[in-house]
């Protein structure tokens, strides 16, 4: 019998607060839905404040200077978006879009500094939830100018189980990472062909490392992806 569970994920700031404070955070939100490629903000545009889903997913775009759309990440619940251009008070350097429908709530730029000004406390969580996104995007930058498309896909599998993911947990409590992305998202997040991801996950497959199913994947051994990772880029 295999049970799922959700973890809470240090990426996400809000979520860590302490209950009464994360509770008072939500509660001053303005929710809305989004349909499938609804655009929550363009590339260029003010931020209006920080966002969090809390269902459904969004994708983060730029476009290539062949003009391909490139997909720098995909964001479940729980996710927070436009943080760092919030306290920066800068433009956004994406466009962010509903991948499926979702709903996403949103804590107002002037309410979010009054609640920090009021709850220091905030500081501490936030700071922690952008260095670990930091690190995720060097290793993701770091991976693509230096190395092929099978240690890119590697680094990117890494870093989507680093945003956001579930795992599922097997009677022998062995632990398998869900990641709720289809292979064609994979192929826009690395510049690559379809056919390409489809062959070097197909590869990964017979080695026991992921299992493939439709729109999503499963790493079934994250030991064996981490020692991959780490002996290619030896």
């Amino acid at each position: 019998m295999v049970k799922e569970e959700i973890y809470r994920l240090r990426i996400n700031w809000i979520e860590l607060l302490p209950k009464s404070l994360s509770q008072e955070l939500r509660q001053q939100m303005a929710y809305s839905e989004l349909d499938v490629d609804q655009v929550l903000y363009e590339k260029g545009s003010m931020s209006e404040g920080i966002y969090e889903v809390v269902s459904g997913r969004l994708k983060l775009t730029a476009n290539s200077s062949d003009g391909r759309e490139v997909i720098l990440g995909v964001y479940d619940s729980p996710s927070t978006l436009s943080d760092s251009t919030t306290i920066a008070q800068c433009p956004h350097f994406f466009t962010a879009t509903a991948i499926e429908e979702s709903r996403v709530g949103l804590l107002k730029t002037d309410r979010f500094l009054a609640l920090r000004k009021q709850y220091p406390e905030i500081n501490e969580y936030l700071v922690e939830s952008i260095c670990r996104r930091m690190t995720l995007m060097f290793e993701y930058f770091e991976a693509s100018s230096n190395y092929d498309a099978e240690v890119q896909l590697a680094s990117r599998l890494n870093n989507l189980a680093g945003i956001s993911y579930r795992t599922l947990k097997d009677a022998e409590d062995n632990q398998r990472i869900v990641i709720e992305t289809g292979q064609d998202v994979l192929a826009c997040m690395l510049g690559a062909s379809r056919q390409t991801v489809n062959r070097i996950l197909k590869k990964w497959e017979l080695l026991g490392i992921v299992k493939l199913g439709y729109g999503r994947l499963v790493i079934t051994n994250k030991k064996l992806l981490s020692d991959l990772l780490k002996e290619r880029r030896e």
